[in-house]
């Protein structure tokens, strides 16, 4: 198998709330209708996410949960992650993590979705002296 992209799709109640949240983040609509919303990142293809409106005529039954937004996050990672944290606070964007750099080499924030998907935007960093040698900094999960 040699995926493309990986295209998480969230039910939802708020299918158009969904849409304006992840465009004003920068994502372009691939495809709109009938009660899904597909979107892609314009620079690379493979970053994916859609949303499908709750009870759809022939939707299986797995998929028609309403996701409510506990035990996964999505992280999205960018160049400069103070230069977003800042047009996103200035677009009135609740920040529910503070802009924050963790010893083991990232700098982040939190937001949350309109469906309350919490969404982790970084940027990479080396990781502190005092975190040298550790597992975490060399990717060992």
């Amino acid at each position: 198998m040699t995926p493309r992209a990986l295209f998480p799709t969230f039910a939802t109640d708020v299918l158009s709330a969904s849409r304006e949240f992840f465009v004003g983040l920068g994502f372009e609509v691939a495809h709109a209708g009938c009660g899904f919303v597909h979107l892609v990142w314009p620079d690379d293809p493979g970053l994916q996410i859609g949303f499908m409106q709750r009870g759809l005529d022939g939707q299986p039954s797995v998929y028609q949960t309403r996701f409510r937004g506990g035990g996964v996050f999505l992280g999205l990672e960018v160049e400069d992650v103070d230069v977003v944290f800042e047009k996103l606070r200035a677009r009135g964007h609740r920040i529910v993590v503070p802009l924050t750099s963790e010893p083991w080499g990232r700098r982040h924030f939190g937001i949350l979705d309109p469906n309350g998907i919490p969404i982790d935007i970084y940027s990479n960093a080396p990781p502190m002296p005092e975190m040298c040698g550790c597992e975490a900094s060399a990717g060992v999960a």
